[in-house]
């Protein structure tokens, strides 16, 4: 609907070769999940970050900030650029011209004179707008 196509997706015409990918990458994602499942099971330094020392001078938005701009800053900035591409691809894929859609020309709207704006008309008696009462 997004993009104003016809969805192929479901037509069973042929054979589907949607259907291996789908389960190849929903396979590769399951055994990530179980990866990381796994990982903080077993992971022996998890109880030992209880005892980790916290400054109380500092608030969380401060500690938070910290992190992100020194450990993290290439995640941060790369996370920022991911987005950034993704917000010019969905405007690249949305923006296109349509046949018969008036358009703002702002040029045109700034510019305009005052007598352009209004036309002043002498209308007849009896001969405007009729109002069926």
């Amino acid at each position: 609907m997004w993009l104003n196509k016809k969805n192929e997706w479901f037509n069973s015409s042929g054979r589907s070769s949607h259907i291996p990918v789908g389960l190849l990458v929903s396979i590769i994602i399951f055994f990530e999940l179980i990866i990381v499942i796994g990982g903080w099971k077993y992971k022996p330094d998890l109880l030992d970050s209880i005892a980790i020392e916290i400054n109380t001078d500092l608030t969380n938005t401060q500690s938070l900030g910290s992190v992100i701009y020194t450990d993290y800053i290439h995640l941060f900035q790369l996370s920022g650029m991911v987005l950034l591409v993704a917000m010019i691809g969905a405007i690249v894929l949305t923006f296109r011209q349509r046949s018969g859609v008036k358009r703002q020309n702002y040029f045109k709207q700034i510019s305009r004179d005052r007598k352009d704006g209004i036309e002043l008309v002498d209308v007849e008696n009896n001969k405007g707008v009729k109002i069926d009462a």
